[in-house]
C-alpha cells in the first residue's frame, strides 16, 4: 500500500516533455545549432503502473541548468493517481541527473523512484525527442511494471499565487518550506518560478529562498510577489514548555503545559500534522522541528503510532491524524488519510489510550477495553474482520485498569496486577505457548502481578511494586535485558539483568528503557542508531545509563530513538535522526539533545 502511493506521488513527476523555450523546433533541432533547454518548462504526464492498475495524471514545472550538451534540473509536481485503493493526491520535488543532449533527443536520469516494482527505491531512465511544433516528447521506465509517457511546453504566466495561509504558527529554532502555490491559466500547478519576499522587520523569523526559519518569540508579517502577483502570511514564533514527550515509531510528539499538541519526524501520511514539511528527509517528508497540531480542543494525553497519532482530552473524547488504511484513525476508511484531528467516530468516551503500529486500544470511562484498526492478528481482541474503524469491546469480558498496544498484539493489566496479551504470537509476546494467534486476551505465563507493563515491537515487559523488570517475547538483540535462550525468544517473563530497580519502563522496536528511582535513565537491547544513549551505537546486553547526568521524570521509546521529559521540564531525544524524529535539528546522536523550542 504504502510503496504503490509513493510509486505514484514520486515517479508521477518525472513524467515530463520539454520543448523549446524562446525558439522553435526547427532553430533547436536544426544541424548547426545546439538545443538549449535552460530555464523552466512547465510538463503534463500520464504514468501507467502495473498494466492500468493505478494511473497517476501530473503537471508540474522543471528548472533546467545546461552547460554543453550536460544538464541537472529540481522541479515539482502536482496531481492525483486512481488505483485499487481509490483516489489520492501525488506530489513531490525530485532532482534530474546525467542529462544528455543528443541531435534532437535528450535524456536524463531521475533519482530515487520509489516503488518500480522492487520494493524499494531506484533510479529512473527517460528520453524526449524534439517535434516540429517545438515540444519534446519521449518515454520513461524504471521497471517492467512502470511506464510513462510525457510532454512539456515552455513556462507559462502565472494566472493565481497563494501562499495557502493567512497565518501560522511556528517554535523557535523551526524552520519550515513555503513555497507558493500557483497556477496558469489553465488551471496548471506551476513550479521553481523566482519569487521575491520581503518582512515585516521584526527579526522573528528569516527568509531564505522558500525557507521560513523561526529564530526569535515575536510576530512577522511575511509578503511574496510573483510576477506582479503578491501574498502575505503572518507568522506567531512562540516556545513550548513540554509536559510531556512521546516516541512513534518515526515521529515524535509532545503536549504543551496549555494542552497544545506538537509533533515533528517522519510526515509521509500527515502523522505529524498539516505542518509545512521540509524535504530532506531520504525518499519522505518531514518535521525538523515540533510542529503545531491545530485542533479545536486541548489534550490532556498524546500517542503517536506508526503512521498515525491519537490524542485524549479530558472529558474522553479521542481525536486521531495520519493514515486510516485500516480504520486506525476511528473513522469510516474512506478517509485514506487526515493531516489534521478528526473526532473518533461514536459516543464512547475514554480514560486513556494506547497506539500500536497499526490499531489503537482504549479503556472507556466505564472500564470497558475497546481497540480499533487493523485485526489481521486479532489485536483487536475479537475473531472477525481484518479492520474495524468502529471501537469493538475486547472480548473475554475482563476489566482492565491499563492496556498497552504492540506491533501486531496487545496487552491489558487486570485489577490484581495480572498480565494479558491477544493478537500475535509468533516470538512469544503474548507469554503464551502453542498459540500463534489469540483472539481474546490470554494469562502470562509465570503468575507474575506487575503494577505496570509495557509493549514494544514483538516484545512485552512489566514491573513489579517492587520495581523489578521483567520481560517476554522477542529477544534476538537482547531487548529483554536477558540472554536470548536457543530460539532468540522467551514465553515466560525473564527477569532484567543487573539487579535494578525502577520506577517507569519504556519499550521501543528492539531496545527496552528504564527509570531508576532517583530519574537515571538506563536502555538495553539493539543501539546501533544511539538509541540507547550511553555514548555508543552498540548493542546492550544488560542495562546501561544513559550519558550526560539528567534526570528525568518520563521515558518514552521510539523504533529507533528514545526520549524523556527531564525533571525541570526540558525535553530530550536521542537516537536516529534521518527523518527529524529527534526534533533537535541536529545528526542522529548517542546522547540525549534538547528538543528544538524550548525557552532555556
Amino acid at each position: 500500500m504504502s510503496s504503490m502511493k509513493w510509486v505514484c506521488a514520486l515517479v508521477a513527476l518525472s513524467v515530463v516533455t520539454l520543448s523549446g523555450c524562446g525558439s522553435d523546433a526547427e532553430q533547436m533541432a536544426g544541424p548547426d545549432k545546439q538545443i538549449d533547454i535552460s530555464g523552466v518548462w512547465d510538463f503534463t504526464d500520464v504514468l501507467v503502473i502495473s498494466r492500468q492498475v493505478t494511473v497517476c495524471r501530473d503537471t508540474g514545472s522543471f528548472r533546467f541548468d545546461q552547460t554543453g550538451n550536460t544538464f541537472t534540473g529540481r522541479g515539482g509536481q502536482a496531481g492525483t493517481c486512481r488505483g485499487l485503493i481509490g483516489e489520492y493526491p501525488s506530489g513531490r520535488m525530485l532532482e534530474i541527473v546525467d542529462g544528455q543532449i543528443e541531435d534532437s533527443t535528450i535524456s536524463f536520469t531521475l533519482l530515487d523512484v520509489c516503488g518500480c516494482g522492487s520494493g524499494e527505491c531506484l533510479d529512473a531512465y527517460f528520453e524526449g525527442t524534439v517535434q516540429a511544433d517545438g515540444g519534446i516528447v519521449g518515454r520513461g521506465a524504471c521497471s517492467v511494471i512502470l511506464d510513462s509517457d510525457w510532454k512539456a511546453t515552455p513556462a507559462a504566466p502565472v494566472a493565481t499565487m497563494d501562499l495557502g495561509l493567512d497565518s501560522v504558527s511556528m517554535v523557535v529554532g523551526e524552520t519550515a518550506i513555503i513555497d507558493p502555490v500557483m497556477y496558469s491559466t489553465s488551471g496548471a500547478r506551476l513550479f521553481q518560478r523566482p519569487v521575491k519576499w520581503s518582512t515585516s522587520g521584526s527579526g522573528a523569523v528569516v527568509v531564505r529562498d522558500t525557507l521560513l526559519q523561526a529564530v526569535q518569540f515575536g510576530t512577522e508579517r511575511i509578503t511574496a510577489e510573483v510576477e506582479g502577483l503578491r501574498d502575505e502570511l503572518s507568522v506567531s514564533v512562540r516556545h513550548v514548555e513540554f509536559s510531556a514527550i512521546e516516541a512513534g515509531l518515526s515521529h515524535t510528539c509532545g503536549l504543551d503545559r496549555d494542552g497544545t499538541a506538537f509533533c515533528w519526524g517522519v510526515n509521509d501520511f500527515g502523522q505529524a500534522g498539516p505542518g509545512p514539511s521540509l524535504d530532506r528527509c531520504p525518499g519522505l517528508p518531514c518535521l525538523m522541528a515540533p510542529s503545531i497540531i491545530p485542533a479545536p480542543v486541548e489534550f490532556t494525553s498524546i500517542r503517536p503510532g506508526f503512521q498515525d497519532t491519537c490524542a485524549l482530552t479530558a472529558d474522553g473524547g479521542v481525536y486521531c491524524w495520519g493514515i486510516n488504511d485500516g480504520g486506525q484513525l476511528g473513522i469510516d476508511t474512506s478517509t485514506f488519510l487526515s493531516p489534521v484531528p478528526v473526532s473518533m467516530s461514536g459516543t464512547l468516551s475514554f480514560g486513556s489510550l494506547n497506539v500500536g503500529t497499526s490499531h489503537a486500544c482504549g479503556l472507556s470511562t466505564g472500564g470497558v477495553t475497546y481497540c480499533w484498526g487493523f485485526n489481521n492478528r486479532l489485536q483487536l481482541g475479537f475473531d472477525g474482520p481484518d479492520f474495524s474503524f468502529d471501537p469493538v469491546q475486547v472480548s473475554g469480558g475482563l476489566i482492565f485498569k491499563s492496556v498497552i498496544t504492540g506491533y501486531e498484539h496487545s496487552c491489558g493489566l487486570d485489577q490484581v496486577g495480572g498480565a494479558h496479551c491477544w493478537g500475535w504470537n509468533y516470538w512469544g509476546q503474548l507469554g503464551v505457548d502453542s498459540l500463534s494467534a489469540a483472539s481474546s486476551p490470554q494469562p502470562v505465563s509465570g503468575g507474575f502481578a506487575f503494577e505496570s507493563i509495557v509493549s514494544g515491537m514483538e516484545h512485552s515487559c512489566g514491573l513489579t511494586a517492587e520495581g523489578h523488570a521483567y520481560c517476554w517475547g522477542r529477544s534476538g538483540q537482547y531487548q529483554l535485558g536477558h540472554d536470548p535462550g536457543p530460539f532468540n525468544f522467551q514465553i515466560t517473563p525473564v527477569a532484567v539483568s543487573g539487579g535494578l530497580t525502577f520506577t517507569a519502563l519504556a519499550a521501543g522496536w528492539d531496545h527496552t528503557c528504564g527509570l531508576a528511582p532517583d530519574g537515571t535513565a538506563y536502555c538495553w537491547g539493539r543501539g546501533w542508531a544511539g538509541q540507547l544513549g550511553d555514548g555508543a551505537n552498540l548493542e546492550r546486553r544488560t542495562p546501561v545509563q544513559v550519558a550526560g547526568g539528567i534526570r528525568f521524570q518520563t521515558i518514552s521509546a521510539g523504533w529507533f530513538h528514545t526520549c524523556g521529559l527531564a525533571t525541570d521540564g526540558q525535553a530530550y531525544c536521542w537516537g536516529n535522526n534521518t527523518s527529524g524524529q529527534l526534533g533537535s535539528g541536529t545528526p542522529s546522536t548517542n546522547v540525549p539533545t534538547l528538543v528544538l523550542g524550548q525557552p532555556r
